[in-house]
């Protein structure tokens, strides 16, 4: 990326709390990790496994997402933001199946981060399938992310992708909502703090993505003990333990490094 534009993705984010669309996969590489998701689909959809797998630090699980976090066009999209010394903190993948009421209410990530200092953290999210306004794509209350942490409230709503249906109880400019449409490989980057949410999948095809949050290595966790894996510069702080990076995928050393991380995120929702 030039200095050009790294400085224009700067200038755009720190407005509205967001940019898409971003290039960031080859169409290949977008559909090499499209067939790897539906791999996991067929063998283990369904399962109470796969709903943690996908929800939750996929990336100490999947060397393939971890590559992803630390491919070049996503650290150079990433590092105009964040600074040089780079740590990805969390990491997901999802399917919105077809014509699926699944959805994400109006929330903002930080709600239940516990990072500090406020909108610390961003979230790089990589489309690996079109993404329309009728696949339930994530709309985003441009400049939101100003307004500074807001209240939610928390909703036993069963077709929420939320871990516990939170949404915005504040009246919100939905009027001003942007839809962010994207071709696989394309990708978008938003601010923990801006407001945002996607409806149901209206399509006949999936909505599948991967999700990828980063923090500087300044980052502070303010009441637990995190940890994250370094994918660019150095951590010279310490303030989170260190992932480690995974083994293939799903070996016997990934899945009792997952489970160790289990409790942490048990904790996390539960407060």
């Amino acid at each position: 990326m030039t200095q050009a534009a790294a400085c224009d993705l700067a200038t755009r984010f720190h407005r509205d709390g967001y940019v898409a669309p971003i290039d960031l996969l080859a169409r290949e590489e977008a559909a090499d990790l499209r067939a790897r998701i539906d791999d996991l689909m067929a063998r283990h959809g369904g399962t109470p496994e796969l709903a943690k797998w996908s929800y939750y630090k996929s990336h100490i699980l999947f060397d393939w997402v971890a590559a992803l976090a630390a491919h070049p066009r996503v650290l150079a999209a990433v590092e105009p933001l964040l600074g040089p010394d780079i740590l990805l903190w969390e990491s997901s993948f999802f399917v919105k199946q077809p014509h699926s009421p699944a959805h994400f209410g109006w929330h903002q990530d930080l709600t239940y981060w516990y990072l500090a200092p406020e909108g610390v953290a961003l979230t790089v999210w990589v489309a690996l399938s079109e993404v329309t306004v009728e696949h339930g794509c994530m709309q985003i209350l441009p400049g939101t992310h100003g307004l500074g942490q807001l209240p939610h409230e928390p909703h036993d709503d069963p077709a929420s992708l939320l871990a516990r249906g939170q949404f915005i109880t504040a009246d919100l400019p939905e009027q001003t909502a942007a839809d962010i449409t994207l071709e696989a490989g394309q990708g978008s980057i938003h601010s923990s703090l801006v407001v945002h949410g996607s409806r149901g999948n209206r399509a006949a095809t999936p909505r599948v993505c991967c999700l990828l949050n980063f923090v500087p290595a300044r980052a502070q966790p303010t009441r637990f003990r995190y940890s994250a894996l370094p994918v660019l510069g150095e951590d010279r702080h310490g303030h989170f333990t260190a992932d480690p990076w995974p083994d293939g995928s799903l070996s016997a050393a990934n899945l009792a490094a997952y489970e160790d991380s289990l409790d942490l995120f048990e904790q996390r929702y539960g407060t």
